[in-house]
């Protein structure tokens, strides 16, 4: 009986642990990151915001995005071709080609 008490407080600190160090691991959420992104806060980034902001960002192999691909990856988001990004607009996923 003593040794089941021990077995479940063990597996219980490891649950508290691991919960910890993987709440640290996530990544921001979109909303916070458009926030930081839109300097001037009106509720929309321009190109200019956006490039600033995902500036040093990297591709998948690792390389650094330049600004002809940030621009590119902005027109994608402007689904509505405003000129500028809204949240929603942030937030969506891309579609695949």
């Amino acid at each position: 009986m003593k040794v089941n008490f021990l077995k479940l407080g063990v597996l219980a600190i490891g649950l508290v642990v691991f919960s910890q160090v993987n709440a640290q691991e996530q990544k921001p959420k979109k909303a916070t990151v458009f926030a930081k992104m839109d300097a001037n806060s009106d509720g929309f980034l321009d190109k200019a915001e956006y490039v600033a902001g995902m500036k040093g960002k990297k591709n998948k192999k690792g390389e650094e995005l330049d600004a002809a691909k940030l621009e590119k990856m902005f027109a994608r988001k402007d689904v509505n071709s405003d000129k500028k990004i809204d949240l929603a607009e942030f937030k969506a996923k891309k579609k695949k080609k």
